[in-house]
């Protein structure tokens, strides 16, 4: 507060308020009740109140866009007429270094400080003080900042994300507190397919996942944007919190198994790594082998998604394979069709796919051509 003989001086008054998230807007020390307690205090004190400045914004920044626009204000008017009221020293800055900055600028453009609940002077007392509160504000800050640090790191070794939900995911109350991961439909079975693709080999490249992807309107776009930019297939492509697993080593958080349900298996997701890292490596997913040749081939007449395969067992201990769809909203999930059906059906199209005399001619007359002109340039 300033002393009796500059009050009078200032007859005006511009309010500043804070708060570090959107969320805080709606708590007890939000932007309104700040607002509120500045109101009141500028009526004790006389002062007319001209506008409202605020920010949602880190206290320990000092480049922001209420401040600045509070700033330009004073640069306008006779700053030396306005007092500009703070809820608290915390609000108005979070950091010695901002709270220094953005103190001095105010006083430059001749406008002066003033709070309910803190104390703001030029006297060696009054300075002291607001320093000494504007240092525990940043204390308060930093510490808080580690704590939060250390409850993401506990989260993320216990194999809950912590971070904000990837595409095909969204959060739910965990049982146990907190927030956990579930899929998020249609987009988790959308990058699930190319996930899985990728890896099997129906998608050759980056560039057929990606042909893949912009023929998916669901899947979540940039406003405006009609593709899906390169970068986010290979963010889609290396995205370890697809497999299930999760990983943080500069924080020490090893490789975990996380809580959500996983959209590809482990497996899935290394056997993309290697074909991103140029690897020589089966086009097809390492749990394909002679007993399902066609697995990573075949899409379900119905919901046009891949179909996978496994073995059943009767009753009596004898086992048989089977392909099946297990795209969930698919009518025929769960539905299995006999391998030796599936196979003898694939093995009739291909007959029916035999070159003609006509193709063969042409292809013959083709080649002629070619190695006629490359017979010329030797």
């Amino acid at each position: 507060m300033f002393d009796k003989q500059q009050k009078p001086k200032r007859t005006k008054c511009i309010i500043y308020c804070r708060v570090s998230s959107i969320k805080q807007t709606m708590d007890g020390a939000g932007l309104s009740s700040q607002e509120r307690s500045c109101r009141d205090y500028a009526d004790q004190c006389g002062y007319a109140v001209e506008d409202v400045f605020t920010d949602v914004i880190s206290g320990a920044r000092s480049n922001r866009p209420g401040m600045n626009q509070l700033l330009a204000f004073l640069n306008r008017v006779d700053a030396h007429e306005y007092m500009v009221i703070v809820d608290d020293v915390s609000r108005f800055a979070r950091d010695i270094g901002a709270h220094t900055e953005l103190r001095n600028k105010i006083i430059s453009a001749g406008g002066a400080i003033d709070s309910p609940k803190t104390k703001f002077g030029d006297d060696a007392e009054s300075r002291f003080l607001e320093l000494l509160f504007a240092l525990l504000a940043s204390r308060d800050r930093e510490k808080n900042a580690e704590l939060s640090h250390t409850r993401t790191i506990a989260r993320l070794k216990n194999g809950y994300w912590t971070f904000v939900a990837p595409y095909g995911y969204k959060y739910i109350k965990a049982p146990g507190g907190g927030k956990m991961l579930v899929r998020d439909e249609p987009v988790a079975s959308i990058i699930q397919e190319a996930l899985e693709g990728f890896a099997s080999g129906r998608f050759v490249s980056q560039a057929e996942v990606k042909r893949f992807l912009d023929g998916k309107p669901e899947l979540p776009r940039p406003k405006g944007a009609k593709e899906v930019k390169f970068d986010r297939v290979t963010a889609l492509l290396t995205r370890l919190v697809y497999a299930g697993h999760l990983q943080k080593e500069e924080w020490g958080v090893p490789l975990t198994k996380a809580q959500h349900e996983p959209l590809i298996s482990y497996d899935t997701y290394l056997i993309n790594q290697d074909r991103l890292n140029s690897r020589k490596v089966a086009p097809a997913r390492k749990d394909i082998d002679k007993d399902f040749v066609l697995r990573g081939f075949l899409v379900c007449e119905h919901c046009g998604y891949s179909l996978t395969s496994s073995w059943s067992t009767s009753g009596t201990g004898k086992k048989y394979p089977y392909y099946h769809c297990h795209h969930r909203g698919c009518p025929e999930r769960g539905k299995s069709t006999g391998r030796e059906k599936v196979e003898q059906q694939v093995a009739t199209v291909l007959q029916t796919l035999e070159p003609s005399e006509e193709t063969f001619g042409l292809a013959a007359a083709m080649f002629s051509d070619a190695w006629e002109k490359r017979s010329s340039n030797s």
